[in-house]
């Protein structure tokens, strides 16, 4: 069954934060930099890796994939403590089963100075090199490269990629919802906080942007990149991310979600919060799955307005 990595991605970048990059340096005017769309970044690929419309970044069908996130300014001081030292960067990705085995500082090719942390995850039996990075500017960026370990992407080549990242103006909210590979509308009293990394979509109630405490209502609506391996296994035995933090499924039934036969969960989590997840699978096996996520004293008196927004959710035609 296919890992809900963006779901789990979501709630990193929301209400944690955790990550790094690479560097070395020529001069930026030397590259051919793309722009990433609905972003503020502009970088120069790894060869063989082209743009996708499934997430904001590059994909390479042996090598994987280049991802790039967008939060708020804010959230870079939380990357940077979590990277404060290698111990810590260990200690906070092993709670996500990532193996870090090494953090060092870069040079940006617009002159600051970025971390980088270099390590691997296992999943479906396939272990996965990773490069993670955070950039500090208008928006903070984090760009994770994860490549099968079997095909040798050369760490060379991705700290050259890392070092030609420009982050420019911050892209609008418009230009954000137009680049994800789904449309959703926000149902009062929730309200979109942001898109992420072209392939998720986060709505709150309440005025804080950034949530480490988990203390507002959440909705992250998600589309996952990668082929779900079964259908039918997932269908059999669903899991909710475990960043909501234990989740403990109480009941599920069949529903109608983004125009596709799907189901529903409805659960409970650490922190006295509940949350109910929604799971289709496309025709081309990509999974679109909703999360609704709050503190159990505002769960129910917010069903109505979440269901008004699972209604909303279409799938953009490729």
């Amino acid at each position: 069954m296919t890992d809900l990595r963006i779901l789990r991605l979501v709630s990193i970048l929301f209400l944690i934060g955790i990550f790094a990059a690479l560097a070395w340096a020529d001069p930026v005017s030397a590259r051919q930099l793309q722009h990433v769309q609905g972003t503020s970044v502009s970088l120069e690929p790894m060869r063989g890796f082209q743009p996708t419309s499934s997430f904001a970044g590059f994909m390479n069908p042996n090598q994987g994939s280049i991802l790039i996130a967008e939060m708020p300014e804010a959230a870079y001081a939380q990357f940077a403590q979590g990277l404060g030292n290698i111990e810590t960067a260990k200690s906070n990705f092993a709670k996500r089963n990532v193996i870090i085995d090494g953090l060092q500082e870069i040079t940006t090719a617009e002159g600051g100075k970025a971390p980088l942390v270099t390590g691997s995850q296992t999943n479906g039996g396939t272990i996965y090199d990773k490069w993670i990075a955070v950039f500090k500017g208008p928006p903070t960026v984090l760009i994770t490269v994860t490549s099968p370990r079997a095909n040798k992407l050369d760490s060379a080549q991705v700290r050259a990629m890392m070092e030609s990242v420009v982050v420019g103006q911050k892209a609008t909210l418009a230009d954000k919802l137009a680049a994800l590979p789904f449309s959703a509308t926000p149902a009062p009293p929730f309200r979109i906080l942001d898109s992420l990394a072209g392939a998720a979509l986060g709505m709150t109630v309440g005025d804080k942007d950034v949530d480490p405490e988990r203390t507002q209502p959440q909705v992250i609506i998600a589309y996952e990149p990668a082929l779900v391996d079964d259908p039918a296994e997932l269908e059999r035995n669903p899991t909710p991310p475990h960043s909501l933090g234990n989740p403990q499924i109480e009941s599920r039934k069949n529903v109608k979600f983004a125009g596709i036969s799907g189901m529903l969960l409805n659960g409970r989590c650490d922190g006295g919060r509940r949350f109910l997840e929604y799971l289709a699978v496309t025709k081309d096996r990509k999974l679109i799955a909703m999360v609704f996520v709050a503190p159990e004293p505002s769960f129910d008196g917010l069903k109505e307005a979440v269901e008004a927004i699972a209604s909303s959710v279409v799938v953009k035609p490729n």
